[in-house]
């Protein structure tokens, strides 16, 4: 499992919603940069699927939650470069 970046004591405040983002985020991580583990593209599709239930329970849109992670990763890459 790719490390989160929160430990438990500083996601007290978070919403369960943000730190299942958090998770997918630290999955796509690993992912995007050659550094996963066997199973972690699984953990991630099915965290895609457990987020867009949240969002919407009665009409999940898997494929929506999945391009927000993508969007989610060119944004921290993005940050990383320029804070380079």
């Amino acid at each position: 499992m790719p490390k989160i970046t929160t430990d438990s004591r500083s996601a007290a405040g978070q919403s369960l919603y943000e730190m299942m983002w958090e998770r997918l985020d630290a999955y796509v991580d690993a992912l995007k940069t050659g550094q996963a583990e066997e199973g972690d593209n699984i953990r991630a599709e099915e965290l895609c699927h457990i987020l867009a239930i949240f969002t919407n329970p009665y009409a999940p849109n898997f494929m929506e939650v999945r391009r927000e992670s993508t969007r989610r990763w060119k944004a921290r890459k993005d940050s990383v470069r320029t804070a380079a």
